[in-house]
């Protein structure tokens, strides 16, 4: 049986490798350099709170459904959280979306997970609300939910 832990470093892993060469594609594309390399990536919630550096990438898991495992596949649900903090609402809102974009082609090139998942879906993104630091900085997250199935044998 594969549990959810094992999908989520895979993801990790996957991010981490691929992430600084997909930035340097998108800062070409957009003749900028406005996307920085993710300071860390986390696999806990508990981590939000100690987070010193963005922008900051969080992989978790939200649900494992057995209900298909009699026919030997079970439904992992995972997201992947990106935080951002920038001085400028507009670049706040550019980075973001580059960053979602650039995990979701990561993760497009790599459906199977290095052949851990027999496939992974992309069911949604959602952005957080601002918030707005003391300091007038401003902090801003995007949800990419997953699904991934995986054969249990």
């Amino acid at each position: 049986m594969k549990l959810t832990e094992e999908l989520v470093n895979q993801l990790k892993a996957l991010l981490e490798a691929n992430m600084k060469d997909k930035i340097a594609e998108l800062n070409a594309e957009y003749q900028d350099d406005l996307l920085q390399t993710p300071a860390a990536y986390y696999i806990s919630e508990k981590d939000l709170d100690n987070v010193a550096q963005f922008p900051a990438i969080f992989i978790l898991a939200d649900s494992h459904d057995w209900r298909d495992e009699k026919q030997g596949i079970a439904k992992h649900k995972v997201i992947v959280d990106i935080g951002v903090m920038e001085q400028e609402e507009e670049k706040l809102q550019k980075k973001l979306m580059r960053f979602l974009r650039a995990c979701i082609e990561i993760i497009n090139a790599d459906r199977q997970l290095a052949t851990t998942a027999m496939e992974t879906d992309f069911d949604r993104a959602e952005y957080t609300p601002m918030l707005v630091g003391a300091d007038k900085t401003f902090l801003k997250d995007v949800f990419l939910e997953l699904t991934i199935w995986t054969e249990e044998v």
